[in-house]
């Protein structure tokens, strides 16, 4: 799951901390 998660924060150029991994994949 990290490296998905990884994948995803990198691709939105990083505009959060990866301790908000959560809220990131529920604004897919």
């Amino acid at each position: 799951a990290i490296v998905l998660l990884d994948h995803l924060l990198r691709h939105r150029g990083q505009n959060a901390d990866v301790s908000v991994n959560t809220p990131v994949l529920g604004q897919l």
